[in-house]
């Protein structure tokens, strides 16, 4: 039907150019046989030339129509008023739409960022009247909730505690490692007991292995065995000062949290060691930038305090950890027991203490 009333259309326009055609060719002033003589003169000359509803089409723009054909005449017929306005009119607004013509351009406007888009959404910035005093003066009693809830959260070891697998879940190189520590733990005692601990010769360990060889959890271990052995340590010494049931229990607690020292050179790695591990720059009280004496005070008492009560010292992923920051954590060290480290035992490193080196050397090339 669309085709046939575009044909229809098509007729009626050649034959209304036609029409106009032949009513300027009656008004020229000449006579029929004039007309016919110069028709026949210049029959030549005008075959091949197109028709005259050929020219208008050659030279006028194709222009849309209702029915979607373009280059038929039904802008003509539209602009008269014809059947093809009422044939716009029975189109939607989406066809409407697009034949118009551009669309006028869009004001400038601020364009936000699309990674700043979900930050902005429902902001205000500074609204009129609003009370930002009211907003953030926080009373007596949160501000007291608060800083209970800070000093609680400080004291949590970074990550938890882990899980601590008992020496029987062991593989034998796992146990193996786990038995030197409790052979050095016996040694060390004894030696104490009796007053030679000058003559300890202090643990330099390295447990190393493929990814997933279970070196974190030989490590947390060991260190659920360290802290064991010095908390039934400080029950004894709390039997012999017959300290009371509270005091004595603190005296556990505290020889328990302190038994060990776990530490690793970034902060991904210490919450991946748990049981309490934190960065050595934190541990050791490493500045980032510059490094020298520590001139804090009280800083420098609480790590000598930390480090008296140890007795092995653990640096995971230790292929990450070179020479210069193993020297700045001997530095540091050295700093809070001081250069005097009689009784400590053979080795002065490290004030004597066990340390051990866990990691995976394949990971980071020297």
């Amino acid at each position: 039907l669309r085709r046939a009333a575009k044909l229809r259309r098509r007729k009626e326009a050649a034959a209304r150019s036609d029409a106009a055609a032949k009513k300027d060719n009656d008004g020229d002033g000449l006579d029929g046989d004039s007309s016919a003589d110069s028709s026949g003169g210049d029959a030549d000359d005008k075959e091949g030339q197109p028709e005259p509803a050929e020219r208008a089409r050659m030279i006028q723009e194709p222009l849309p129509c209702a029915d979607g054909f373009d280059g038929d005449d039904g802008g003509a017929a539209a602009a008269a008023g014809g059947e093809e306005a009422q044939g716009w009119k029975d189109r939607s607004a989406e066809e409407r739409a697009s034949a118009a013509g551009p669309a006028p351009p869009l004001a400038d406007r601020v364009v936000i960022p699309a990674r700043l888009r979900r930050m902005v959404r429902g902001v205000s910035v500074n609204p009129e009247g609003h009370d930002w005093v009211a907003d953030n003066v926080v009373s007596a009693a949160e501000a007291t909730a608060l800083k209970l809830r800070m000093e609680e959260w400080c004291g949590m070891p970074a990550g938890g505690e882990g899980e601590v697998v008992e020496v029987e879940s062991l593989d034998p190189e796992q146990r193996f490692a786990y038995r030197i520590h409790e052979a050095k733990i016996d040694e060390r005692e004894m030696l104490e007991s009796t007053g030679q601990l000058d003559k300890y010769r202090a643990l330099r360990q390295i447990v190393t292995g493929p990814p997933g060889a279970g070196k974190s959890r030989t490590v947390r271990s060991i260190a659920a065995l360290r802290r064991r052995r010095a908390q039934a340590a400080a029950r004894r010494r709390s039997e012999q000062q017959r300290l009371a049931e509270k005091e004595a229990k603190k005296c556990e607690e505290e020889a328990a949290r302190g038994a060990c020292l776990l530490g690793a050179p970034t902060g991904t790695a210490s919450y991946q060691m748990r049981a309490g591990a934190t960065t050595l720059h934190r541990l050791f009280g490493i500045p980032i930038h510059s490094f020298g004496k520590t001139m804090n005070r009280a800083a420098l008492a609480t790590r000598a305090r930390r480090l008296k009560a140890a007795s092995l010292i653990a640096l995971d992923e230790f292929s990450m950890i070179g020479r210069q920051m193993l020297g700045k954590v001997k530095y540091k060290v050295d700093e809070a027991l001081g250069a005097d480290l009689a009784g400590v035992g053979v080795l002065k490193s490290l004030g004597g203490k066990d340390c051990m080196l866990s990691g995976d050397p394949d990971q980071a090339a020297p």
